[in-house]
């Protein structure tokens, strides 16, 4: 990791700041922490799981495309949280790859 301060003038100077005895006005290289993506994605996929569940009624057959409509998703994160939902046997697949139906058990 590298940090490198340039002045902007005397009174943005770290050094200037710091013989004065006052705190530097600029900080290079601070961060904030990242917030870590990785521990709220479960929850979300939970949540996206339930809202398609929730958008679907029981004996009708909906598309790909019908359900990303209602929850709000690209098709293709609708399709991987369909094929989640056909593994934990909530919905059942019907037909095969641009026919594939889906309909709620």
């Amino acid at each position: 990791m590298f940090r490198i301060i340039l002045p902007l003038n005397e009174g943005y100077s770290v050094d200037s700041q710091q013989r004065n005895g006052k705190k530097p006005a600029i900080k290079i290289g601070d961060k904030k922490p990242a917030i870590k993506i990785g521990d709220k994605k479960p929850a979300i996929t939970r949540e996206r799981l339930q809202k398609i569940l929730e958008s679907m009624q029981k004996n009708i057959e909906y598309s790909t495309e019908e359900i990303a409509e209602k929850v709000d998703l690209k098709n293709s994160r609708t399709r991987e949280l369909l094929k989640v939902l056909v593994e934990n046997n909530k919905v059942a697949a019907i037909g095969v790859n641009r026919n594939r139906r889906y309909i709620k058990k």
